[in-house]
């Protein structure tokens, strides 16, 4: 894992989680991406199922997060 982006505890709730993945989501767009890849941690699981990503594999463990559960996303052509 090289990076681990996350909302500080005190924003969480504001929106800028949804503002952060609509921006990630456009930019994958502009660079013809098809595809957005993540690992979320198992509390944000349903987060990222409410913005269309899916769980495709078994979840793995790490050590300073816990069970990160693999997800993806189609890039959809209307973002």
């Amino acid at each position: 894992r090289d990076r681990m982006i996350e909302v500080d505890v005190t924003r969480q709730g504001t929106g800028t989680g949804t503002s952060m993945m609509i921006k990630a989501e456009s930019i994958a767009k502009q660079l013809n991406f098809k595809e957005i890849y993540l690992e979320a941690v198992e509390n944000k699981v349903e987060f990222y199922k409410s913005r269309g990503f899916e769980i495709y594999a078994d979840p793995c463990y790490d050590e300073d997060w816990g069970l990160l559960f693999p997800m993806k996303k189609k890039i959809d052509d209307n973002i």
